[in-house]
């Protein structure tokens, strides 16, 4: 993926002059009035085209000088609109989007305020104010998606939801949320598959700032730190680029990515490669760090988390005669590309024993999944033991230990630091040799 978010579509909208958005004034996807910028110009508010499918837009607030233009906030994220629809500041003060049939889609909630005017600010705030009141009505930055910028707080109760995939800005798998009791927590969370309009329960952690009773706000400082503040004002830094990107000079935000990794972005303000470079990323290594109990891990089930060894990012793998479900999505992880091995092969219920072999992976494992351990134990015996096995998918070898473990697999990671050799069960499939002498083509097995 480099050292970049994956390069966007740009929106082509028609910005209104910046200032103040005035009550009766509206947007469409199409048309004349498609978004509204800030003062400075750095950042819009507006309806965006998907790149995944052009016929729907979403509500969303964006960078407008980097070539990317990185969407940091959307309203309907799992709601997107056609053409036809409408964002409006009715003349009640009442901000409303509403779909191409007229039905409301998204409305924010301003605690009964005397909405006067709406702004777009110069920190990418979408804000509504209320006349004679210094506090806003409602702001986006109360209400984040996977994003925080440069002034952004995250109270207690706050959190960020990563996105499904960088095209695909719906809930994704993974949480970032200041607790009531003081921890700030990376969290599992098995969103996608949840009902609509259900908040499923986000699954086991995997890393946590361990301050309960003391933790109060994730700060995105100006100065180009993030921080999570203690009640006594003390903090622990999480993200830092003041040493190296000057926020005069560099457009910063902090995104909870896909893969459940905080990155600290920058980009220079007079750049125009359209590449977002990481400044610091938390955790460190996403394919060691993340285990857990529930859930597939980083990567979905059956398949492995890998280092990109060039830049700050992972990708998914499938193993041998396995292959992804849906290769657009490969957080829905693999599936085996053969018949699996029967149990009762001899009432013809599945593929005889004798149709399978072991292929080794060297630093590859599935923590969590074992059903057997055997020990002492040689790399061949492990092996001959997940052969004659029905349930065995792989087995684990390191040292003198055996670790049998069924599918589905989780928590699959590639680590070059593992002594562990994966054994896994594949199909004994007969080689095919192709001899091409003049126009006949011999077939060898």
């Amino acid at each position: 993926m480099s050292l970049l978010l994956l390069l966007l579509i740009p929106p082509f909208a028609v910005a209104l002059t910046p200032g103040n958005i005035t009550r009766g004034s509206s947007l469409t996807p199409l048309g004349d009035a498609t978004s509204w910028v800030s003062p400075s110009g750095d950042f819009a508010i507006g309806f965006r085209r998907l790149e995944t499918d052009g016929s729907l837009f979403l509500l969303a607030v964006w960078f407008t000088k980097p070539p990317n233009q990185a969407v940091v906030w959307a309203a309907n994220r799992n709601q997107p609109v056609q053409a036809g629809s409408r964002l409006e500041l009715r003349a009640d003060g009442s901000l409303v989007l509403t779909d191409h049939a007229g039905a409301e889609v998204w409305s924010p909630s301003t605690g009964g305020g005397n909405v006067s005017h709406a702004l777009i600010l110069d920190s990418g705030n979408f804000v509504l104010e209320s006349a004679g009141s210094p506090d806003y009505a409602w702001e986006s930055f109360s209400e984040p998606m996977d994003t925080i910028l440069p002034s952004q707080v995250l109270p207690h109760g706050r959190q960020l939801t990563s996105r499904l995939m960088e095209s695909d800005y719906s809930d994704g798998r993974f949480l970032l949320r200041v607790q009531e009791d003081g921890n700030l927590v990376f969290y599992t969370y098995d969103g996608p598959s949840c009902p609509k309009g259900v908040q499923c329960v986000p699954n086991n952690p995997y890393w946590a700032s361990d301050t309960v009773g003391d933790g109060q706000q994730l700060v995105f400082s100006s100065d180009s730190d993030v921080s999570f503040f203690m009640a006594n004002g003390s903090s622990v830094n999480l993200t830092s680029a003041k040493s190296i990107y000057s926020p005069k000079e560099f457009y910063q935000r902090a995104t909870l990515d896909p893969d459940g990794v905080l990155r600290h972005y920058v980009y220079p303000r007079n750049g125009n490669d359209g590449y977002w470079t990481v400044a610091a990323s938390l955790p460190s290594d996403i394919c060691v760090s993340l285990l857990t109990f529930v859930g597939s891990g980083v990567c979905g089930y059956n398949s492995y988390c890998i280092p990109d060894g060039t830049t700050p990012t992972m990708n998914c793998e499938c193993p041998p005669q396995y292959s992804f479900v849906d290769p657009a999505r490969k957080s829905k992880g693999c599936k085996a590309d053969f018949a699996p091995q029967s149990c009762d092969a001899d009432e013809g219920g599945g593929v005889p024993v004798g149709e399978f072999r072991i292929e080794r992976k060297p630093g590859i494992d599935w923590p969590y999944n074992d059903y057997e351990h055997l020990q002492p134990m040689s790399e061949e015996q492990c092996s001959s033991a997940c052969l004659r096995d029905c349930f065995c998918a792989v087995a684990i070898h390191r040292r003198d230990e055996c670790w049998k473990k069924r599918l589905p697999l989780s928590n699959g990671r590639y680590d070059t630091r593992d002594v562990g050799t994966a054994l896994l069960k594949v199909a004994n499939r007969k080689r095919t040799r192709l001899i091409v002498s003049g126009p006949v083509v011999l077939q060898l097995k």
